[in-house]
């Protein structure tokens, strides 16, 4: 790492490039002109592109996991919390592009291994807590192996990622996510969980 505090603005800024063209059709002579910056100037930030890349990666996913650990603080239950959740990554994906997911994970191999950190270790852990809340708190079936149950979840959204990859653009990331996140919560809740979460989808609509 050339430089151990990078401007936020400036890996917001590439964030926003990224999202807008895709990663791989954009050399680092093109982000330098969009940014209006020399090149020599962003070298002084980044060693190269996987550098550049896998910092942008790194922040994006500190402000989802920022994002994840304020949701679940606010919310006033496990269905609540998971929805919120499920939210916090559909708006963190809203205007992305297609093809970045295939792209990091074909062309940026240390990249992807921080989004591969995340789930496995971050993301796991959040499902696995709100299982357990769900559980104590009377909304989710008390006869659920919480680690079990997480573990298939997270296999399902390994899934859906790879149709994502496999055929880039062809599927909408929100809608899939929303369906799995439903299917995930009727799967989990008892008749009380599923009363409520009628209820909020009642609100939602």
């Amino acid at each position: 790492m050339k430089n151990s505090a990078i401007d936020i603005k400036l890996l917001e800024s590439l964030q926003d490039l990224f999202t807008k063209f895709g990663i791989k059709s954009l050399t680092m002579d093109d982000i330098a002109r969009q940014l209006g910056m020399s090149k020599k100037t962003l070298y002084l930030s980044f060693s190269n592109k996987k550098d550049l890349v896998k910092k942008v990666v790194e922040h994006k996913v500190l402000d989802i996991e920022c994002g994840m650990d304020m949701v679940c603080a606010e919310g006033d239950n496990a269905i609540d919390e998971l929805m919120g959740i499920g939210k916090k990554m559909n708006e963190s994906l809203s205007d992305a592009h297609p093809s970045i997911m295939y792209d990091i994970q074909k062309y940026y191999p240390q990249a992807w291994k921080v989004l591969l950190s995340h789930k496995e270790e971050f993301a796991f852990n959040k499902m696995l807590a709100n299982l357990k809340r769900g559980i104590e708190e009377g909304l989710y079936r008390d006869n659920l192996n919480p680690e079990v149950i997480t573990k298939a979840y997270m296999v399902m959204t390994e899934a859906m990622m790879a149709n994502q990859l496999a055929l880039p653009g062809k599927f909408n990331f929100q809608q899939l996510h929303l369906e799995l996140m439903r299917y995930h919560i009727r799967g989990i809740a008892n008749s009380k969980g599923r009363e409520y979460l009628k209820n909020q989808f009642k609100e939602d609509n």
